[in-house]
């Protein structure tokens, strides 16, 4: 299984799936338009999420892996963090089948996507990290732990601002 999830044709398409999922959960009237631009800006707040966590996690991860080079570097991290994000595919599909049957209004829907955001996927992250990077536990706990102390650190700092 992991085997499959480190293809980037699946990671492509996986993020594809679910960004398109979510598109439709947040469109109120279902028109194609909606769905388009929903999905569009979704897959804008993905693509500047992982640059926002790829930043802390990179500098982290130079600090710590000091004999890798940039360009590995930034792939593997870059793949890490979109490994993390697909816990969102089963999320929005879930979502998806029941918002015929249970209706969740725009801000529960927001809610939960924020939230899968800001805490499950960082802890999806450690597995990702450390199957991507093949580092070992310690170096993984450290570099995830710490980019996760930063990121929840600056978002409560922003609040105050």
């Amino acid at each position: 299984m992991i085997k499959y999830i480190k293809n980037n044709y699946i990671i492509a398409s996986a993020t594809m799936l679910y960004c398109i999922f979510i598109g439709i959960i947040c469109s109120i009237n279902y028109s194609l338009i909606a769905i388009a631009i929903n999905t569009g800006l979704f897959m804008l707040t993905m693509a500047l999420n992982v640059l926002i966590n790829g930043i802390f996690l990179f500098a982290i991860d130079a600090f710590i892996r000091q004999k890798k080079t940039f360009k590995l570097r930034f792939f593997e991290i870059t793949k890490a963090l979109w490994i993390s994000q697909l816990i969102l595919l089963p999320i929005s599909l879930i979502a998806v089948i029941l918002n015929p049957f249970i209706s969740l209004s725009d801000e529960t829907t927001v809610k939960i996507i924020t939230f899968s955001l800001k805490y499950i996927c960082p802890f999806v992250l450690f597995f990702s990290y450390k199957n991507i990077t093949k580092s070992d536990w310690p170096t993984t706990i450290k570099v995830v732990s710490i980019t996760f102390i930063l990121m929840v650190g600056i978002t409560q700092l922003l609040h105050f601002v």
